[in-house]
């Protein structure tokens, strides 16, 4: 058997270890990097590309606010039926969510605190909820710390 150095073994590893991890991004990680993106935008030019926030794959994006029927949810965010996957509860009146979707199936949700970041401020239908990837996001300040987020 061909003895390895120990050095290559160990940098082996550690690679293996990153690389690993790379792939399994926390959700409170995207909650942050969604919420950095939007402030961001609001600071400068308003417009908020979400292709450029996230760094994953995704067909469509959905803005679901409180009180949405998760069914109805399910159904917008799907392509031939209900998306499948967990979605966010919508029975916190404080929270909107960006659920991402590819392939029908539910990738990652970015929770947005409503006071942070005000993505149910227009009053949309689901439908009108619903993101494409090169969809544009209009970023403006709202009261307090907060901004106000709309369709561009």
């Amino acid at each position: 058997m061909p003895k390895v150095p120990f050095l290559a073994l160990t940098v082996s590893a550690a690679v293996g270890l990153l690389l690993t991890g790379c792939g399994s991004e926390p959700a409170q990680d995207l909650d942050d990097t969604v919420l950095a993106g939007i402030v961001a935008a609001g600071r400068s030019d308003g417009d908020l590309d979400l292709i450029s926030t996230t760094h994953f794959d995704w067909q469509k994006a959905v803005i679901v606010c409180p009180g949405d029927d998760p069914t109805e949810v399910a159904e917008a965010a799907g392509t031939d039926g209900p998306v499948q996957g967990e979605l966010p509860s919508t029975v916190d009146v404080g929270t909107g969510h960006l659920v991402f979707v590819n392939d029908d199936e539910v990738v990652q949700v970015a929770d947005l605190r409503l006071a942070q970041a005000d993505v149910c401020s227009e009053d949309l239908s689901l439908t009108n909820r619903v993101l494409s990837p090169g969809a544009t996001l209009t970023v403006t300040h709202g009261t307090g710390d907060g901004w106000v987020v709309t369709r561009g």
